[in-house]
């Protein structure tokens, strides 16, 4: 007899359920509860998933900032050569235009804008930014396996050593 429960309709209530014991969390005890609270079985997969969320966190800004900024330099797109280069240059690294902590990196001064912003169309960034976001994720993974076979190692060998003393 099939299971009446879809793997779909399981995972909904677990996620309904995970909700509602955050909210339960939240309200008994605050953030402070939620901080402390494993999510996931194995610690590596909290780490995991922390790490994946700070690589996202950056990635979407950082596309973001970037889309900004070609939609900024379209601008200069009729203007040719040197001219260009320059013309790119002057308006992103104007004062004006930067903030003073950040004038001094050193990358703002050696920036190829105009092969950035103009030269190369946007599907090609596209494509190093998932070249990016991908390395990262298989180092994640590949981390996290390590981690998970330390962790599941490390808890077998100690229940296997309580067993042994008892038996």
């Amino acid at each position: 007899m099939p299971n009446p429960l879809s793997r779909r309709t399981k995972w909904k209530q677990t996620q309904n359920m995970s909700s509602y014991l955050c909210r339960v969390a939240e309200i008994i005890g605050g953030p402070s509860i939620l901080s402390q609270a494993r999510r996931y079985f194995f610690s590596c997969t909290d780490d995991a998933v922390d790490r994946m969320t700070e690589l996202f966190d950056f990635i979407w800004p950082a596309v973001s900032a970037f889309v900004f900024a070609r939609s900024k330099a379209c601008r200069y797109s009729t203007v040719t050569g040197n001219e260009r280069q320059l013309a790119l240059a002057a308006y992103f690294n104007s004062p004006q235009n930067i903030r003073e902590e950040y004038r001094s990196i050193n990358g703002l001064k050696r920036a190829n804008l105009d092969k950035a912003f103009i030269q190369t169309d946007w599907p090609v960034q596209e494509q190093v930014f998932a070249r990016l976001v991908l390395v990262n994720v298989f180092a994640i993974y590949e981390g996290w396996l390590e981690d998970l076979v330390d962790e599941f190692y490390t808890s077998t060998t100690v229940a296997f050593c309580v067993v042994s003393e008892r038996g």
